[in-house]
């Protein structure tokens, strides 16, 4: 008959299935189970079970919305899924289990990207979605039905840092081409429900330079709350209130804006 040997581990070092049992330090072990590991500086506990999240509200668009899809970001500890609308106001959200070091969302959820252009059709599945480094999220919707024929949107990929917009300060890029001369230049305030604030505009009527084009946005600074920086001819507009977007337009062909660190409403 064999002869066991109890062994009582106190869990102080970490697991060794390399020795023979018998040899085993009573500060070691070969398995356990739902077991938190102090690593010899604490004491081991059962690891904690699922709770009910804290979520706080968050309104849906009107119509039916149906979840066709969920996927783990396991990088910022959070979940983001697909939500299908019947009036086309898709939504892609995500909810954060935990804050991230710019912006305290524990227990928020936020819209990365909505609308119709995520073209969900009906209770179509979401399926292959990943995370990539906790900042970019791809997905598909598509279905080959014969092998050849695909129902549903092609692969798609969206930047999810850039996709929030809510809780942040919105940034744009302006960039030109050449500096024109006499030149109109407007800017469109847009809230973060996609109302417009108010419509301002301003001149360039003397001088083809970036120094030109600075001090003329200097003058809307006593009407627009925003901030500047300036790049290798680049000028990033920064909104002075969360949640605002400065649109900017121009008659001038040679001059064009982006959205820097946001996708446009």
């Amino acid at each position: 008959m064999t002869n066991h040997k109890k062994h009582i581990s106190d869990f102080s070092e970490l697991i060794n299935k390399d020795v023979d049992p018998r040899s085993l330090k009573n500060t070691m072990y070969i398995d356990a189970m739902n077991i938190d590991n102090g690593f010899g500086y604490a004491t081991p506990s059962n690891i904690r079970g699922n709770e009910t999240p804290d979520v706080k509200d968050f309104t849906l668009s009107n119509g039916e919305n149906r979840v066709i899809g969920a996927v783990e970001d396991k990088v910022t500890n959070s979940v983001i899924y697909f939500i299908q609308n019947s009036l086309g106001f898709h939504k892609i959200i995500k909810w954060f289990s935990e804050g991230d070091s710019l912006y305290n969302y524990k227990g928020e959820e936020r819209q990365i990207i909505g609308g119709s252009v995520l073209e969900f059709i009906g209770s179509q599945k979401v399926h292959s979605a990943e995370v990539i480094d906790g900042r970019y999220l791809i997905w598909t919707d598509g279905y080959s039905v014969d092998g050849e024929t695909v129902i549903g949107g092609v692969p798609k990929k969206i930047n999810i840092e850039k996709g929030i917009k809510k809780g942040k300060f919105l940034q744009t890029e302006i960039n030109f081409t050449e500096f024109p001369v006499g030149s109109e230049y407007f800017v469109n305030i847009i809230n973060e429900d996609g109302t417009s604030t108010g419509s301002f505009s301003f001149w360039v009527s003397t001088g083809n330079s970036l120094t030109a084009f600075l001090a003329a946005l200097d003058t809307l600074k006593g009407t627009i709350d925003f901030t500047y920086t300036v790049c290798n001819n680049k000028i990033i507009v920064t909104a002075g209130e969360i949640g605002k977007e400065l649109v900017f337009t121009s008659t001038s062909s040679v001059f064009f804006s982006i959205p820097f660190n946001y996708y446009p409403t």
